[in-house]
């Protein structure tokens, strides 16, 4: 998600507005008007201008503390995934990370998460990042496609199969029966983190996932944020592990 940088609105209609100042100063020059009256319409213009002037500066501050919000937001989101991770694997062990390129280093809304997510378990214990894979995924996903096909998940977790836990900030695939008998007998615990769209309970019993952070269901109440960095986590996303997926959807 990539934070506005203006509003184009506010923009045109200051310069219309300087615009419409130069047309009149013009005519005042001229002898074609009354000079009383194109006085009076230069000093209404202005405070045209500086209301409109205002009406943007007070925009780009709205805008700026809904950046805020959305990036508290996904930085909390981060913090808290870290920690159920680290809580997962008891505080030690080795993990990898699994992040879309358009997300890795960047200021999209899992680029917060992923940044937030390796500061904090940086102080979680001694839980170590073995490495951080990035993948294509494409701009537009077509209906019955994932961001992470099933052969490059195969192929991750074959690769780390030593790890202690895979980390993806790309979801996981769904996988067939032959599918699921490929996948070594040692391998990860598999932990997603996601933002968007919900996860199917049947990943849970498969014994594929071990643990999601997931956003809450649109359904649900809206809930005002509260102050505390858990209780704004809790407003929006959930912690799923197998003893609680029976409340997925589906």
């Amino acid at each position: 998600m990539e934070w506005p940088d203006s509003n184009e609105t506010e923009r045109h209609n200051l310069l219309h507005a300087t615009l419409t100042v130069f047309t009149i100063v013009k005519l005042h020059n001229s002898d074609r008007y009354p000079r009383q009256a194109v006085k009076c319409m230069i000093w209404l213009t202005r405070v045209l201008a500086l209301l409109i002037v205002a009406g943007g500066l007070a925009a780009i501050a709205s805008c700026s503390r809904s950046d805020k919000a959305e990036t508290d937001r996904y930085t909390v989101l981060g913090q808290e995934a870290a920690s159920a991770t680290a809580d997962l694997l008891n505080s030690r062990g080795r993990i990898v990370i699994v992040v879309a390129e358009k997300d890795f280093n960047s200021g999209t809304a899992l680029g917060v998460a992923l940044k937030s997510f390796n500061e904090a378990l940086a102080k979680s214990g001694n839980v170590q990042v073995q490495a951080t894979e990035t993948v294509k995924v494409p701009t537009l996903l077509v209906s019955g496609t994932e961001p992470l096909a099933a052969p490059q998940f195969l192929e991750l977790v074959t690769k780390y199969a030593s790890a202690d836990a895979l980390v993806s900030f790309v979801g996981v695939p769904r996988l067939t029966a032959s599918q699921i008998a490929q996948l070594p007998r040692q391998r990860p615990k598999l932990v997603v983190v996601a933002v968007f769209g919900p996860l199917s309970k049947t990943l849970f019993e498969q014994g594929i996932v071990q643990l999601a952070i997931l956003p809450k269901s649109l359904s649900e109440p809206a809930v005002r944020p509260p102050g505390t960095a858990k209780e704004r986590f809790d407003a929006y996303y959930q912690i799923v592990t197998p003893e609680t997926s029976s409340t997925l959807p589906y």
